[in-house]
């Protein structure tokens, strides 16, 4: 994937995953407490994936695109967490 197609898709991702937040305080706000804890655990589930799965091989691909307050502290980012091997 070229940089700019990358940085574009890694801020539309950051949009979501502000969306999918929202939608989770809607649901603190508004229901009741064991399904807001259902939904927030299904909503960790999908920004995981998403991490794991999409942004974390972009950035894998284009290290420059890394914020630098993750670079410093997110080395493993396209590793898997067990083994520290590159992420397929």
């Amino acid at each position: 994937m070229k940089q700019e197609i990358a940085a574009e898709v890694l801020k539309r991702l950051a949009s979501a995953r502000g969306e999918l937040n929202e939608g989770l305080r809607t649901v603190q706000q508004h229901c009741e407490e064991d399904e807001f804890k259902r939904f927030r655990r299904e909503i960790g589930k999908l920004m995981g994936a998403l991490f794991l799965d999409v942004v974390g091989p972009i950035y894998k691909e284009h290290p420059t695109l890394i914020p630098p307050e993750m670079n410093k502290t997110n080395s493993h980012v396209g590793q898997h967490k067990k083994t520290g091997r590159a992420r397929p």
